[in-house]
């Protein structure tokens, strides 16, 4: 008859699987990111394109203000866009936007 010593000496070892968790942890933190940046909205805020709209501020560009609200608004979305690819210039675009002085 076997003694309990070499009963736990016969069970195999459960297997740790740290790597596994570890992975699916890091892929599910980057599946919550890239949902997260895909909810952000770019869209300029609509006192930015009054601001360059309207009170006949358009007329040296564009052919009425509500072609400035289109074509401004969906050329600042579009900056937007392409700042959210770089991160380091999309903060300096809301410093900017605070009134904060970047120059030295």
């Amino acid at each position: 008859m076997r003694t309990r010593d070499e009963r736990k000496a016969a069970r195999p070892r459960k297997k740790r699987r740290v790597f596994l968790w570890v992975f699916l942890g890091i892929q599910a933190l980057f599946l919550a990111w890239v949902i997260y940046g895909a909810s952000i909205s770019t869209a300029p805020p609509p006192s930015q394109v009054a601001s360059a709209c309207f009170h006949h501020a358009w007329w040296p560009l564009f052919k009425s203000q509500a072609d400035c609200v289109t074509h401004y608004g969906g050329a600042l979305t579009s900056a937007g866009d392409s700042a959210m690819s770089m991160p380091k210039y999309y903060a300096s675009a809301a410093q900017a936007r605070k009134g904060i002085d970047l120059t030295c």
